[in-house]
């Protein structure tokens, strides 16, 4: 199972988008967090080629966990701006 499938249809966090489905377009971005030499190392990975399987002890953050309550996220703010994608 891909992390985006279990993302979207067993947690229903369906923020994260299906775009081309071979990790091309970036619509399934999500922020993967690992430790690394006592420090926590943050990297953008496709979430549709992304086996669940590999994200096995680490962090995982999605577009719903950008906001903070009721706020955006600056990077959320800034493509709403910017009219971006």
């Amino acid at each position: 199972m891909t992390a985006l499938d279990w993302l979207r249809d067993e947690m229903l966090l369906t923020g994260t988008k299906e775009g081309c489905a071979e990790g091309d377009c970036g619509a399934c971005t999500i922020v993967v967090g690992e430790a690394a030499n006592g420090q926590l190392k943050l990297r953008a990975v496709n979430a549709c080629i992304t086996l669940l399987g590999q994200l096995d002890g680490a962090s995982v953050t999605t577009v719903e966990g950008l906001a903070d309550g009721a706020a955006l996220h600056p990077v959320q703010q800034s493509l709403i701006e910017t009219d971006s994608t």
